[in-house]
C-alpha cells in the first residue's frame, strides 16, 4: 500500500488526479537539471582547465551523466520501478540513453561546427530539445 506522500499515491479526495505525475515531472526536471550543470560544468572544465578538445569532453562528461542518471531516475523519480529487475532496466535505460545521446550528440556537433553556435549555448539546446521525450520514453518503457 502506497502512503499518502509517495510520488505514486492515489491522489487525496479533491485533489488533480494528475497530480502525482506533475510531481514525478518535476523530479524528473530537477535529475535533468543536475545533469545538465554537471554536464556543462565538466564539459567546460575538461576544455577551459584540462585542455581537452570540445567533442572529448562532451563524449567523457555525458557519460558520466548517464551513469548518475539512471541512479536518479530509478531511485527518486520512478521509484515504483524499483520493483522491476535493475539490469533489464539499465539496459533499456543505456539503450535509450546512448540512441538519444547519440543523436544528442551529432545536433551539438552539427551546433558548435557549421552554424558556429557557442559550445555552452549548444550544449543547452541539445538537451532542451530532446528532455520531453525522454521523460516519456523512461515513464512508458525503461523504468516499468
Amino acid at each position: 500500500m502506497s502512503s499518502p506522500t509517495s510520488p505514486d499515491a492515489t491522489p487525496a479526495p479533491g485533489a488533480p488526479p494528475h497530480r502525482a505525475t506533475l510531481r514525478r515531472m518535476g523530479k524528473f526536471l530537477l535529475v535533468g537539471l543536475g545533469g545538465y550543470a554537471l554536464l556543462t560544468f565538466g564539459v567546460i572544465a575538461l576544455v577551459e582547465w584540462v585542455g581537452l578538445g570540445k567533442r572529448p569532453a562532451y563524449a567523457i562528461m555525458i557519460s558520466v551523466v548517464m551513469v548518475t542518471n539512471f541512479y536518479a531516475n530509478r531511485r527518486f523519480v520512478f521509484p515504483a520501478g524499483r520493483t522491476g529487475a535493475p539490469a533489464r532496466q539499465a539496459v533499456r535505460f543505456l539503450g535509450t540513453s546512448v540512441t538519444f545521446r547519440l543523436l544528442e550528440f551529432m545536433l551539438y556537433s552539427t551546433m558548435i561546427g557549421p552554424f558556429e553556435v557557442p559550445y555552452v549555448a549548444a550544449i543547452a539546446l541539445t538537451s532542451a530539445l530532446s528532455y520531453g521525450v525522454k521523460y516519456y520514453v523512461f515513464s512508458q518503457w525503461v523504468f516499468r
